[in-house]
């Protein structure tokens, strides 16, 4: 995890120039995490937002990257929790929305990924998330060779309404369309292919 924000600050930094990390102890881990968050956070505090940098989304500038580094925490703690059977803490709606859509917008940019869905062999068919807990509502459009995503209300082959957080972690594979907190109508293979093919 301390790899991460090292390297993300590395591109902005010097975006020209490569650089690895350099492992770390089990028992020196937590306080490297710490330090690099930090210096992570002191970093892009201190950079032009708007300043053009490699990124492997979309957004080819400094901003992408804090709004990245967040969704890589709120996920990692929730697999932290999830890994030693604990439910995963309470995410803000607002953010577990906007983290839906950061999956979403930066989807395309993976090339595995757009193969993947390709194959699925579903042009036409569409998924329908709904936040039950705000407003957030996504309908995904398989076809054309990949999927178009847009916040809307219609009617999917599948359909699936829980929390937000719980759409976010859905999202990312860390709860399955069978899980208590989800309820899914619809065409529960399609979901499932879709969540296969888009898998990091």
């Amino acid at each position: 995890m301390s790899c991460l924000p090292h390297r993300r600050r590395h591109f902005i930094d010097a975006p020209g120039r490569e650089k690895c990390c350099t492992p770390i102890r089990r028992s020196s881990a937590r306080k490297a995490a710490c330090a690099s968050a930090a210096s992570s956070l002191r970093t892009l505090r201190a950079a032009d937002p708007d300043a053009p940098v490699w990124t492997h989304g979309v957004e080819q500038r400094v901003r992408f990257f804090p709004r990245r580094l967040l969704f890589e925490a709120v996920v990692h703690v929730a697999d932290a929790e999830l890994a030693v059977g604990l439910e995963p803490g309470r995410i803000d709606a607002a953010t577990a929305a906007d983290g839906i859509d950061e999956f979403l917008e930066n989807l395309a940019c993976y090339s595995h990924i757009e193969e993947r869905v390709r194959e699925l062999g579903r042009d036409g068919d569409t998924l329908h998330l709904h936040a039950a807990d705000g407003d957030g509502e996504w309908l995904i459009g398989i076809g054309d060779g990949g999927f178009t995503w847009r916040h809307a209300h219609g009617k999917g082959q599948v359909a699936v309404r829980a929390t937000a957080a719980d759409l976010l972690l859905l999202t990312y594979g860390r709860l399955r369309p069978d899980d208590d907190r989800l309820t899914v109508f619809g065409d529960r293979e399609l979901l499932e292919a879709w969540l296969a093919a888009t898998a990091l």
